[in-house]
């Protein structure tokens, strides 16, 4: 019978053999452009998330450390390049920016 190699996260309490894979809180590094740069006075922020965040925790955070982001109806939020929905889970290497609307003609 062939026996299989199990593996213990190091995150494991000392003496058992039944731990849950976590992790802490990790930071995520956001671009702001625009009227998003005005408003919080910075062109990129780090907002920490928890593990499989989405797109919405994201916004719900930067709410939360700017409020007068609020006021923007239209922002858009790109990840590694693409426009991305709300449900969209987020991982720490993402490349996040957030795209205020423009105008002009």
């Amino acid at each position: 019978m062939k026996k299989e190699r199990t593996s213990v996260s190091q995150n494991c309490v000392s003496g058992t053999y039944h731990c849950l894979s976590f992790r802490m809180d990790s930071s995520i590094s956001v671009l702001l452009f625009g009227i998003t740069r005005d408003l919080t006075g910075q062109s990129a922020v780090s907002v920490s998330l928890q593990e499989n965040a989405s797109v919405a925790d994201l916004l719900e955070q930067l709410h939360q450390q700017f409020p007068a982001l609020t006021g923007i109806r239209s922002l858009l939020i790109a990840v590694n390049g693409e426009y991305a929905e709300t449900d969209q889970v987020l991982s720490p290497t993402d490349e996040i920016a957030l795209i205020p609307p423009v105008s002009g003609g």
